[in-house]
């Protein structure tokens, strides 16, 4: 992640809250001591927002690597403790020497995504790309 560039974007995109964020702690020290502690909480709960409101989709986009879709999704899904992926064949057509397949990709309590290929694997792969793009952490395979 190019982070200067992505600051900036952010700050333009905010109109610059994210000093006002860190304004907010600077003014504890003027205070008394709970007057401060509250004032650092609401600071940190400010910048917990602001961050999962204008970062999330960056952090967790820099946080998968491109690599295959299943390996990925698995990672991303253990890493944010919402299970593990589970797939299953929708359909399966055509002749034996040319068969299609659709699958369903489902973790935790997300939405279901699905994916086709020639092959049951490459399907899967499919339906994980699908669901990482979905939620923001991977950019839609190109075809």
């Amino acid at each position: 992640m190019a982070l200067g560039v992505d600051a900036c974007a952010v700050a333009r995109a905010t109109g610059g809250a994210a000093g006002i964020i860190f304004a907010k702690g600077v003014l504890a020290g003027e205070a008394s001591q709970e007057d401060g502690i509250a004032v650092q909480r609401a600071a940190l709960e400010a910048a917990r927002t602001f961050i999962a409101a204008h970062w999330r989709i960056k952090l967790m986009a820099d946080a998968v690597p491109n690599q295959n879709a299943k390996a990925a999704l698995q990672e991303w899904a253990q890493g944010r403790g919402i299970g593990v992926p589970v797939y299953a064949i929708k359909s399966k057509s055509g002749p034996d020497h040319e068969p299609h397949f659709e699958v369903e990709a489902k973790v935790g309590v997300l939405p279901p995504a699905n994916g086709e290929g020639r092959t049951r694997r490459e399907a899967e792969q499919a339906a994980a790309a699908a669901l990482l793009a979905r939620e923001g952490v991977w950019k839609a395979p190109a075809r």
